[in-house]
């Protein structure tokens, strides 16, 4: 559990970390924005304690401490729960996905429906 708890402080520290450089593109570009490199956490987001990233990552973590093996329901509900409460940067991807799931859609499936018809072929349509 220690070694758990280890990584995933590693994870939300090194996403802290990795949140200024977001949007800037290149490694010339962060490099010229941070000659020193990223030395000072992000502030959490407001309201947030956590980015998508973590709070997602976190998530699935505790889904897997509280059933002892990955429940892709469990996570699904897990997420769409934060979606509703702070989802603080989510994707427009993944909240469509989510959204999904939220109108009974199996949490796989929503994956590809959230996609479009490049992943299926076209025979679904896309929910907003």
């Amino acid at each position: 559990m220690v070694r758990a708890r280890g990584a995933l402080l590693g994870l939300v520290v090194g996403n802290q970390l990795g949140v200024p450089t977001e949007g800037l593109g290149s490694r010339e570009a962060i490099r010229a924005a941070f000659p020193q490199g990223v030395r000072d956490l992000a502030p959490p987001p407001k309201g947030s304690p956590f980015d998508d990233d973590a709070a997602m990552a976190l998530l699935l973590a505790e889904s897997l401490a509280d059933k002892g093996d990955f429940d892709a329901h469990d996570v699904a509900q897990r997420w769409v729960k934060w979606m509703k409460v702070d989802g603080r940067g989510i994707g427009i991807t993944t909240q469509r996905a989510l959204r999904f799931i939220e109108d009974g859609s199996e949490p796989f499936e929503a994956g590809r429906q959230a996609l479009g018809p490049r992943s299926r072929g076209g025979d679904q349509p896309r929910r907003p």
